[in-house]
């Protein structure tokens, strides 16, 4: 890849990607410390004496439901990134993923993944500029 413009575009897909990996890998271990905390409760709750200290209306297998599905969410964004964007920017197909980077960029925006759309939006812009210098765009 020789334009400046779509080696930036790659590296910003690549920064999407690692904002979306470390706030996964967050999700993850706050997932991991509420179990925790709820298994605490629980058992302090059981204790002779012990008072519940969980609320009732909360339960760890909706929580944990819901982190789950956050977390699938946030790897499936994750894997589209990489596969949809970053490759066929590493592979010098800046075309391919143009159109592709806003689609993700924008949906990302929209559903919570705010930085990674937004470097995914920047992504699309420097390709775009990319296929302007190159004149496959006017």
């Amino acid at each position: 890849m020789s334009d400046r413009n779509a080696e930036t575009a790659r590296v910003l897909a690549l920064m999407a990607i690692l904002v979306a990996v470390v706030f996964f890998m967050l999700g993850i271990f706050s997932s991991a410390f509420t179990n925790l905390l709820f298994d605490f409760g629980r058992v302090a709750g059981a204790l002779p004496g012990g008072t519940d200290i969980v609320p009732y209306f909360f339960d760890a297998t909706f929580l944990g439901t819901v982190f789950i599905f956050s977390l699938l969410v946030s790897l499936l964004w994750i894997l589209l990134d990489y596969f949809l964007v970053y490759r066929p920017l590493a592979d010098g197909d800046v075309a391919r993923a143009e159109p592709t980077s806003l689609v993700l960029g924008v949906l990302q925006l929209l559903l919570g993944g705010v930085l990674p759309g937004i470097f995914l939006i920047v992504s699309w812009v420097k390709a775009r500029d990319s296929l302007r210098v190159s004149g496959s765009i006017k």
